[in-house]
């Protein structure tokens, strides 16, 4: 089982903690070092500085070196207490420090140690005397151990710090991971209820309780919980419809199959209905059924010319002209089968009422795009529009066909949130119309 999400940003950020915090106490500590370190030399500096002021000739010859006071500082007064100092010229030495007792340093040894073999940190100067003679060489050290026991009581510090400072850092980005996955754990338990049967959809209140990015991922899981939702009310609908249909021709089939003399004309009657009634329904599934629709976009241009080139070869026979006026770079959210059953049912219907002419354009209209789709055919009356977008109605029973083309064309419009629209059209016969609505349209690049 993986980890839940807090958890695993609660790790990482330890692990980011943990990979920095000892990188910033390890330039901490040798910047302190280095502090330390300049400090110390410029204590020896001043030490020296101060000796090679204080030394006199001896009374006698200038083999012995006296200094006209002690340095004030009881260190080198102290036996072995690691600050030394000491004077020579060339390989005798003339004056050493009362901490030195008997013992003497080797100058170029590297690294200078001390009596005890302790290491040393020195400062050394040639000095010219104004008696004359050969300069003298003035060597002045410290123990480094000092600089050691004062680093490590900063970074035994620095550790405590730093590993307070990390704890106190996890615990703040273990609060703050918790607090900021506050609203998806509320959206992941709205889900749990919707997917247990508790509610339909996400509570209505929940996207005004989610930051900007979350609320509208609520709203767009809702949205599609309600195309779903209204997705199997048509199936249950299309199912029971489908019974209702059938029961009425299933029943004459069976009066006349339970009768003494079987009537042909009947039976067919009875078979054709039926068959009507599967392929509207069969129709409407198939449209109810693609539930891409609502995310993917279809080229107007690209999508509908196929079609338009498709009826003008099946009607190229009564020399129908079909003028399609597509701009090009328009898109609507709607799937490209869908536009084209939609384009492909409405044209045909059109071409076959039409006397010589049909025409598709597309306006822009400040709340959307308007498909319209004219003929210069007889028309409809105003009262016969809404009776015509019924299942299997025909105003002219002399054409072939089922009705169901418009039928299925306001499925898919309803199904698409499209309005459908007839009314006259300025070539004299039936104008209709398919409105998609602005957030349905795009301007291509």
């Amino acid at each position: 089982m993986k980890a839940p999400l807090s958890r695993r940003l609660v790790v990482v950020a330890a692990i980011t903690v943990a990979l920095l915090l000892p990188v910033a106490g390890a330039l901490l500590s040798a910047a302190f070092r280095q502090s330390v370190e300049t400090g110390f030399d410029q204590r020896l500096e001043a030490l020296l500085t101060t000796l090679a002021g204080l030394i006199e000739n001896g009374p006698t010859d200038d083999t012995t070196l006296t200094l006209s006071r002690p340095l004030a500082d009881p260190r080198f007064e102290r036996l072995h207490s690691g600050w030394y100092w000491q004077i020579a010229r060339a390989d005798q030495v003339l004056a050493t420090s009362r901490s030195l007792w008997d013992d003497r340093i080797a100058a170029t040894a590297m690294p200078l140690l001390g009596p005890r073999g302790e290491p040393l940190r020195a400062k050394q100067l040639d000095l010219l005397l104004p008696t004359g003679g050969s300069p003298v060489h003035l060597l002045i050290v410290g123990p480094q151990r000092e600089i050691e026991i004062e680093v490590a009581a900063f970074n035994r510090l620095l550790v405590i710090a730093l590993g307070s400072l990390g704890l106190l850092l996890i615990a703040a980005f273990a609060v703050q991971i918790r607090w900021g996955l506050a609203p998806l754990r509320r959206l992941g338990d709205q889900l749990k209820r919707v997917r247990s049967g508790d509610q339909p959809t996400l509570a209505t209140s929940l996207p005004r309780e989610l930051p900007g990015d979350l609320a509208e991922v609520a709203t767009a899981i809702n949205e599609v919980l309600a195309h779903q939702q209204a997705l199997i009310e048509r199936a249950r609908s299309a199912t029971g419809n489908l019974a209702h249909a059938l029961k009425q021709p299933l029943a004459a089939l069976h009066l006349q199959l339970d009768g003494e003399k079987l009537d042909r004309s009947a039976v067919r009657e009875s078979l054709a209905r039926i068959g009507e009634t599967v392929d509207h329904h069969l129709s409407r599934a198939a449209a109810a059924g693609r539930v891409s629709g609502l995310y993917g976009r279809a080229s107007l241009r690209d999508s509908l010319l196929p079609i338009v080139e498709a009826v003008r070869s099946i009607h190229v026979a009564r020399g129908l002209t079909i003028v399609a006026e597509l701009p090009a770079g328009r898109s609507v959210r709607i799937d490209v089968q869908d536009l084209q059953e939609l384009a492909g049912n409405l044209l045909d219907n059109a071409a076959l009422a039409a006397r010589s002419e049909v025409r598709l354009s597309v306006i822009d209209e400040a709340d959307g795009l308007l498909m319209l789709i004219d003929d210069d055919g007889p028309g409809i009356p105003d009262a016969a529009h809404a009776l015509v977008i019924e299942r299997g109605v025909r105003l002219d029973e002399q054409r072939p066909g089922s009705g169901l083309g418009l039928s299925i064309v306001r499925d898919l419009a309803e199904l698409h949130g499209l309005a459908l629209s007839l009314s006259a059209s300025p070539l004299g016969g039936l104008r209709v119309g398919l409105r998609f609505s602005a957030g349905a349209r795009a301007t291509q690049g």
